[in-house]
Formats: structure tokens, sequence, C-alpha cells
């Protein structure tokens, strides 16, 4: 059977359906054709960080669907699918996200447009790739692997089914009538599952339950309250970013806050509390409503503490508790100098899936803070991390408050490698 080498993580892309291009410099002649799908021994990187915005939002998308694994778990040197080649044009950018361009005439990008692509369960390891497409004498169409069904996003009525990675259907399982909350990139390939454009605003569409799944799995909850958020930079302007079309987009995410479906919490009981708990929230210190703000923005339950002889305040919450591999932060305001600290540390080694985990839940970038050092314990992987921000002359801002917590997960996903030795 014919086979086509790609280097991860595309043919990972690929073969989930989610990449619908692969680009060549060289031209296919024949066509439609079905290809396996083989990886290359290498991968042509580890990190998403320095794709065009699009591309990450689209892959973080899959990995939160729990489509696609982290690129560091993806096979290589394997078999892992197949696909249709349908047509071959050239630097097609208006046919897809994924169609890449050359400006120069003798030299074009041409664009397998790809269908019906198909991931098998268990890839066949060990196979040694060619250049071009070549042939793989060990399968053909009557004994193809058997193939996983890639879950999808689907809506009914006022109720959206959405897959989840395992993880997060058990924290969704397991959560209390305190609810969580769950956010998604919104892009033009899922809009219409979740908002609608009216007069140049998105508009969420009504939503009164979701259905989270992954596989024999599932958990129906209720909606309380639906948010679309517009992502901001350090100076508070809207993030914007292109596509291969030369549209100009904004970075927006939908916001569900949910509840477990017979949940007896009831939202006028509520009112008062809540206004109560925002009385008390307008009289803290700037520095500190800032902290709260930017925790709640990105979902975080949060402790405040301060002993009434102390200059100290000290803000607590749980970044990531996912069993055992929780990554607990603490903020210091110093009330007279302004000064504030922020320190992210672990017990015990935490995997980098709850590391990316966090991330994902972090939607503010990097501000005036940076790490001031990064401590591991070689004996159990536990780790620390500190920021510190001495702008003390104004209060610490929402975004500078989440650069903060940003920049202290970057500093342990950069030093991650070092938990493994």
């Amino acid at each position: 059977m014919k086979c086509l080498s790609i280097q991860q993580p595309w043919a990972q892309y690929i073969a989930a359906g989610i990449k619908d291009i692969e680009n060549r410099t060289w031209e296919l002649k024949s066509f439609p054709q079905r290809v396996l799908i083989h990886t290359g021994k290498k991968k042509q990187f580890e990190s998403t960080d320095e794709l065009p915005l699009l591309y990450q939002l689209i892959i973080e998308n899959a990995e939160r669907l729990g489509i696609v694994p982290f690129i560091e778990d993806m096979p290589t040197g394997a078999i892992i699918g197949v696909v249709d080649i349908v047509d071959c044009t050239t630097n097609d950018v208006a046919s897809s996200d994924w169609a890449a361009t050359s400006e120069d005439p003798d030299h074009p990008i041409y664009n397998f447009h790809l269908a019906n692509a198909r991931l098998f369960k268990n890839p066949i390891l060990n196979v040694k790739g060619k250049q071009g497409i070549f042939e793989y004498s060990e399968l053909d169409e009557n004994n193809l692997p058997e193939s996983v069904e890639i879950p999808t996003i689907r809506r009914e009525g006022k109720e959206l089914f959405i897959p989840l990675d395992e993880e997060e259907v058990d924290d969704f399982i397991e959560m209390d009538n305190e609810g969580l909350s769950f956010g998604y990139n919104l892009l033009n390939q899922n809009l219409h599952y979740f908002a609608e454009i009216k007069d140049d605003e998105i508009v969420a569409l009504p939503t009164e339950y979701i259905t989270f799944f992954n596989g024999t799995k599932s958990v129906r909850v209720r909606v309380e309250s639906t948010d679309i958020e517009y992502i901001t930079d350090e100076e508070g302007n809207d993030i914007v970013f292109g596509n291969p079309q030369g549209d100009e987009l904004i970075w927006a995410k939908i916001f569900y806050s949910v509840l477990p479906e017979r949940c007896k919490k009831s939202p006028q009981k509520e009112k008062p509390v809540k206004k109560a708990l925002n009385d008390a929230l307008d009289k803290l210190n700037p520095s500190c409503k800032n902290i709260i703000a930017a925790l709640e923005s990105a979902g975080y339950a949060f402790e405040y503490h301060k002993d009434p002889d102390s200059p100290y305040a000290e803000i607590s919450t749980e970044i990531d508790d996912t069993g055992e591999d929780r990554l607990d932060a603490d903020f210091i305001v110093n009330l007279e100098t302004g000064v504030v600290t922020f320190t992210l540390y672990t017990e015990n080694r935490v995997p980098i899936k709850s590391i990316k985990k966090a991330i994902e839940n972090v939607n503010i970038f990097n501000g005036s803070a940076s790490p001031a050092w990064l401590i591991i314990n070689p004996e159990n992987g536990a780790v620390c991390s500190r920021v510190c921000d001495i702008a003390s002359d104004k209060p610490l801002t929402v975004n500078a408050a989440g650069s903060m917590v940003a920049y202290a997960i970057q500093a342990i996903t950069e030093g991650f490698s070092e938990l493994l030795l």
C-alpha cells in the first residue's frame, strides 16, 4: 500500500482529522489516492510556542478535547493511520487555514488536500520511512488495523456534547456543589457550536446543559453562567492574529460555570452572599483585589488571609489539584511597600500534563514580572518557582498578576527536563 512519511506532530494532527492540508515542495500528479500515514524518526518541534497563534489555539483545543496526545507522547518511526489525498493545488491559501504559499513563482508550494483520515488504535512501530510516496507491502485495503473513532463536539438545542480528556471528565464527575468552569478557544471552525455574531460582537448561544464524555465515561452538568472573554495583552489591548487568507482575528474564549446536574444550589439564595463578598473585595488593597480578579478570570478558587497586626496579606490558590499532582500557589502582598511575591510550589514531582493543564487556564501573557529563581529537589522532584514584582509605586494590575502566574508556570515547564534526571 502507498505510504507517505510526515514528521510529528503534523502526522498526528492529520490522522486525527485536524489538519486537512499537507504542504510539499514537489507535485503529486496522481490523485485521488489513499496513503498510510508514517511518522518520521524525528519530531519537527516539541512545543507549539513558535507556531502562529492560530495553530496554537487549534492544537490547544484538540489537546483539551483529548483528540490528540501531547507532542512528547506521540509515536515516531511508526504507521499511525490512513488518509485520502483528493487533490493537489499550488499556493491555495483560500482552501484551508493549513495551506502554505510561496512568493517564488518558480518554486510554488504544493498543497495536498486530505480527506477521510483515520487514526489506528495501535500504531505499527519500528517502520523505516522513505522520501516521497513509497510502498509498504505488509498492509493493503483488506488488512488495515482497527481505527479509533475521533469524537466531535455537537449541539442539540440548548445542550452541548463535548469530548474531553479523561482526567477532566473525572474532574466534572467528582465536582461538588461549588461547581467548576470550562473554557474553550473560539475559532471560525467551532464558533457555530458556541456562539453567533451579532452587530460585530460574539454572542453566546443559550446553553442549559453540557455533557462531557470520553469513551464510555460521561457526565451531564448544568450551566450556571456563560461568559465570552476577549483575551488582552499586558497593555489591555485585544490580542489580534491572522490566518493564511489575511483575515484579522481576535482571540476570544467562552467560559461556562457549571454545577452538578441535580445540584440544589439556589442562585436566589446566593445573591446576598455574593453581594457581601463583593463589598468585602471592594475594601481590599488594590493589588489584592486585582490578584483575586486575575485568579477568578483563570477559574481558580482562592483563600485570603491577613493577621490583624501583620503588614502582609496572603492569597492562596491551587493551580491544579488533580489527585496528588498538586500545584499550590501563594501571593504575598506587603501592604506597606506594595511589593508582591508569588510562589508556585509542589510537594512531589508533578507530571508535565498537570503543568500544561495549568498553563491552559492562564490566559494572560508576559507582563513586567519575571522569575527570580527556580529550585528543584532532586530526591522527589518537588519544585518551587518564585516571581517578584517590585513596582511598589502603583498597585499590581490584573494582567500583571496573571502574568506572574504565567511566568512561574513557564519557569517550571522550562525546567521540567531536570525533574526527570
